[in-house]
């Protein structure tokens, strides 16, 4: 049962570290405005795929 609850807890925090991310995404984007975010969002694509392609 520990061990259920325990993984629950690490989805939450998972869950709440997305949430908190896409609110710091939205707050950006009134703030600076779309491009920005898409210039950003492209340089996070772009830095995933070479750091998954390096492995």
């Amino acid at each position: 049962m520990s061990l259920t609850f325990s993984l629950f807890l690490e989805i939450t925090e998972l869950d709440l570290k997305i949430v908190f991310f896409i609110f710091v995404n939205l707050s950006v984007v009134i703030s600076f405005g779309s491009p920005l975010f898409f210039l950003t969002l492209g340089k996070l694509a772009s830095f995933g795929m070479y750091s998954s392609r390096k492995k």
